[in-house]
């Protein structure tokens, strides 16, 4: 299992870096207690990561040890047991900075380095859109994720969950001049379809093809390979916007862990977990109102805006 160090969240919110001395704290110790809560997160989650396997434990086991760690270093935290698509399931909440976010350790170790953003301190949405159920009056609430742009929240009304998809109305553009068509908004983040970012890269060195099976309900990026429009026709074409599990992803040979949403015949993906599948900077520029994909930036180099 090849998983990035979580130490990259200090390098997205802050300057310092996690004392390599505190590893394996065996309780809250002073100077435990004096670290920032993103970085006692941060270091609970890379413990976890090296003490569990997901091909041999379950989230359950996930869920505690990583309970376990925020013990140790003073960090408020609570488990969760619910369901992801329908079968039972287990995670955690950590608070940070008074804000709690939702944890999900086991599906991070599974599906790797890009999706980070999608596993690891997120709000509600982002973890019923990827297919949990929970008691919600058991828990504290978790109106939104630690990464979600400041831009979008105020755009969003936090009331509404899941709010509807609509037209996000800001250019998505690929290495500033390529747009991607039509990019949707929902729960405060940008969608597409994978055919529109792809017909967007080909012509950048992160090109690449998409093959879409009907019969499977599977979609399948070749890497490098040349884009070429397909028709994809849905099982079930929706009416309105809904969340779909029955479509999978395969990237590199791999299934993807990520839950798209259905609209007419297509398929729309949130373009931040693209973005970090395929590595390329991701970010919105305010002065220009724009989203920006650059595919010659790392998705850890986004520059501050």
């Amino acid at each position: 299992m090849s998983v990035r160090p979580i130490a990259l969240w200090i390098c997205l919110a802050l300057s310092a870096a996690i004392p390599a001395a505190l590893t394996g704290l065996p309780q809250a110790s002073a100077q435990a207690m004096q670290m920032p809560d993103l970085q006692r997160a941060a270091t609970a989650a890379d413990q976890t990561i090296a003490a569990c396997d997901p091909q041999e434990q379950d989230s359950a086991a996930f869920s505690a040890q990583f309970g376990a760690r925020c013990a140790e270093l003073g960090l408020p935290c609570r488990t969760v047991t619910g369901t992801r698509h329908g079968a039972s399931y287990t995670w955690n909440l950590v608070q940070v900075d008074g804000a709690w976010y939702h944890c999900d350790l086991y599906r991070y170790a599974q599906s790797g380095t890009w999706a980070l953003q999608g596993c690891l301190l997120i709000g509600d949405r982002d973890m019923h859109a990827a297919g949990a159920d929970w008691e919600r009056t058991a828990v504290p609430a978790c109106p939104q994720s630690f990464w979600e742009d400041d831009v979008l929240l105020a755009a969003q009304d936090l009331s509404s969950w899941p709010a509807p998809a609509e037209p996000a109305g800001i250019p998505v553009l690929v290495d500033g001049t390529y747009a991607i068509s039509a990019p949707y908004l929902l729960d405060g983040s940008f969608y597409v379809r994978l055919r529109d970012l792809a017909a967007a890269m080909q012509h950048t060195r992160k090109h690449f093809g998409v093959r879409w099976d009907a019969a499977a309900c599977s979609l399948t990026i070749i890497r490098g390979g040349l884009y070429r429009p397909f028709d994809l026709t849905l099982p079930q074409p929706a009416a309105q916007p809904r969340y779909d599990s029955t479509v999978s992803l395969f990237y590199n040979g791999r299934a993807m862990d990520t839950l798209p949403f259905a609209l007419g015949d297509s398929y729309y993906f949130k373009l931040r977990d693209l973005a970090a599948m395929f590595d390329c900077g991701v970010w919105y520029d305010a002065a220009a109102e724009t989203v920006q994909v650059n595919t010659r930036l790392g998705y850890y180099d986004v520059p501050q805006t």
